[in-house]
């Protein structure tokens, strides 16, 4: 969070440190509630496992930013979740699973954020609730939709 209050980057950091130690249990969640959730990203084994490496890499891009105060500039797709959108795309999964799957992916990483900052500090949720983990989540999502559509013309204005 290159540029934000040092309290708030030190509570993200702390926060992502410790979230970062059950990245296994944390991957694991999303990628469980991604499945029950959308029937169509079920079936084929390979896909399978190519969500659930893009689930562990996309949380774990997400700890280390926190973690080290890196600028999201910095940040690209996990070549899994590049993957992942193709060979949905090749499958004709509707693009309306991929997004819905990283908007739930991105909450169930987002809640056990919020859960280790209320074991911190009960009162400081609001140091969680920045700006950058949504504007992160729609980059993510224009890049995969992108790869999913093969059109640049699709991408949103991101300020």
């Amino acid at each position: 969070m290159a540029g934000g209050s040092r309290v708030v980057t030190k509570r993200l950091s702390v926060v992502a440190s410790n979230v970062a130690a059950h990245i296994s249990e944390v991957s694991r969640d999303a990628w469980e509630r991604i499945l029950a959730e959308i029937p169509q990203l079920r079936g084929d084994e390979i896909i399978l496992n190519i969500l659930k490496a893009g689930v562990e890499e996309n949380i774990s891009t997400m700890l280390h930013v926190f973690e080290n105060d890196m600028p999201l500039e910095n940040v690209e797709g996990p070549a899994s979740a590049l993957d992942y959108a193709r060979r949905l795309a090749q499958r004709n999964v509707p693009i309306s699973a991929l997004i819905r799957a990283y908007r739930i992916g991105h909450c169930r990483y987002l809640q056990w954020c919020l859960d280790e900052l209320h074991r911190q500090e009960p009162d400081a949720e609001e140091a969680m609730g920045h700006p950058l983990h949504e504007r992160r989540t729609d980059l993510e999502v224009a890049l995969l939709a992108v790869q999913y559509l093969g059109s640049p013309l699709l991408l949103p204005a991101v300020p």
